[in-house]
């Protein structure tokens, strides 16, 4: 059987603090060995392992600048239920990051897609 494909992909702009408070989250998860992403009433939760891929990117251009930091892994099959939950059977311990990046500006343009 294989497995459910689980994606939340969210894309907005957010100020620096939010962005560094997302980031701030993200090490608290690695640390502790549980990324959670949510989004509304979507999650997903990774469990990174002890050895993980690290790929950065960054590029300048005249009017554009972009950083890409990018973790990636192998993990043992999970049944599929376990990928995506809904956000309230997630009970994080402070707020999650993704939470913080879904406030918008009303002037930003905000995309979310799960797969």
């Amino acid at each position: 059987m294989e497995k459910e494909k689980c994606k939340l992909e969210i894309e907005q702009y957010v100020e620096t603090k939010e962005a560094i408070k997302y980031l701030e989250d993200l090490v608290k998860g690695l640390k502790s060995g549980s990324i959670l992403v949510q989004h509304g009433e979507e999650s997903v939760t990774l469990t990174p392992p002890d050895m993980i891929e690290l790929e950065v990117v960054a590029k300048q251009k005249k009017d554009k600048s972009k950083f890409v930091l990018e973790l990636s892994w192998k993990s043992a099959p999970a049944p599929a239920e376990e990928c995506c939950k809904a956000a309230e059977a997630a009970v994080p311990a402070a707020k999650p990051a993704a939470e913080v990046m879904e406030k918008k500006p009303a002037e930003a343009p905000a995309k979310a897609a799960k797969k």
